[in-house]
């Protein structure tokens, strides 16, 4: 079995056909993070938009909206940090309670 994802079911596995898909994901990844986690972003990207985004991605194919879906929802809930990077202002992690 694989990992579990956040919601404890087995993760499942994405064929990519191309080798550039995996490097235009990741760019989109980066892009959805700043958008839903930086407050001068005031119309945030909805996961519709997320999905249309990487349409034909993957040498013209596009990737399962359910995969586009997991990954949209898992930054929108945890924003994604380099080690070292400041928590958002208000975290418990600030030592705010």
């Amino acid at each position: 079995g694989g990992p579990d994802d956040a919601a404890g079911e087995t993760a499942s596995r994405i064929h990519m056909t191309a080798s550039d898909t995996i490097f235009v994901l990741a760019y989109s990844i980066i892009m959805v993070n700043t958008d839903l986690h930086n407050p001068r972003v005031k119309n945030k990207m909805t996961v519709e938009q997320f999905i249309r985004n990487n349409r034909g991605i993957d040498g013209g194919k596009s990737l399962p909206a359910f995969f586009l879906t997991d990954i949209y929802e898992s930054i929108r809930d945890e924003e994604i940090r380099l080690q070292g990077d400041a928590p958002p202002e208000g975290s418990l992690e600030n030592g705010d309670v």
